[in-house]
Order: structure tokens, then sequence, then C-alpha cells
């Protein structure tokens, strides 16, 4: 990029308030709060002390539950790497189109790269597979209507 050329917006560098908006931002941070805390007081009074111990006890056994399935979740990462060793690059993913998630086969008519991209592309199934094919956009923004062919597999 030429040096007379400003950087895109994503890849400037990150600004700081001014003065006054930290302040104003620390002002309004503070009265939340106060606000929070006067709110709790209010519950805290309308409450009876059984009330409080059992919520206490539901927040500590919930952070219990939290923090132990966590360390699990770690450990059961840790023994994977213990097991494989680091990741050395990024997976490749496996791109087979042949099927679908339900085991139909899956067929492009024509280009398969005008079926993946093209602005139309309709799909058809015939018999046990589908069939993927690139259309061209109609003038208007309107299709014709096709009927539906009648289907052997309908009870």
């Amino acid at each position: 990029m030429p040096k007379s050329e400003t950087p895109p917006s994503s890849l400037r560098q990150p600004t700081q308030a001014g003065p006054a908006r930290r302040a104003w931002h620390l002002l309004v941070a503070l009265a939340g709060w106060v606000l929070f805390v006067y709110w709790w007081l209010l519950v805290l009074g309308g409450v009876s002390a059984w009330q409080v111990r059992i919520t206490a006890l539901f927040l500590l056994v919930t952070t219990a539950v939290c923090i132990i399935v966590t360390a699990l979740w770690s450990l059961h990462n840790l023994r994977i790497h213990r097991h494989r060793g680091a990741r050395m690059r990024v997976r490749i993913p496996r791109e087979d189109y042949s099927n679908d998630r339900l085991g139909r086969g899956v067929t492009f008519t024509g280009q398969r790269a005008a079926a993946q991209e093209g602005p139309v592309v309709e799909i058809r199934i015939e018999q046990d597979r589908k069939v993927y094919f690139a259309a061209s956009p109609h003038p208007g923004g309107t299709r014709p209507r096709v009927a539906a062919e009648p289907r052997d597999d309908r009870p």
C-alpha cells in the first residue's frame, strides 16, 4: 500500500479516550455500583435469614460445580495433548460432497464452480440423490413456478 493511502479502519491504531471522557465513564461506573449495592440492601432487608442462607448455598454449589467441570474438561484436554502431542498445523477439513447428511448422493450438473458460486442454484431431489445446478436468474426477480413431480416414496 502506498504511503499516501490511509489504512482501512480495522487496521488503525486504537485510541484512548480523553481525560473528560474517562472521568465520565468512572462516574457512571461508580453510580452503577452504588445502585447495585443499594438494591441488594433492599432485597436483603425484605427476606429472611433462611432465604439468604439457601441462596448463598445455591451460589456456592453452582460455583463449585462450574469449577469442577472446568477442571475436568482441562484435564481431559491435557490427556489428549499428552496422547497426541501438540498441534503443529490446523486441520484441513474434509471436503467430500458426494453425499448429503441423509446419505443421498449429490451430483452437480454443468460446472461445479457455477453451482457453488452462482447467484441462483436449483436443487432437485431425483429418486435417491440431490442434483445441484446453476440456473439463470429470471428478469424482474421472479421465477416461473415449477409443478412438483409425483414422488414414489409418499405413503
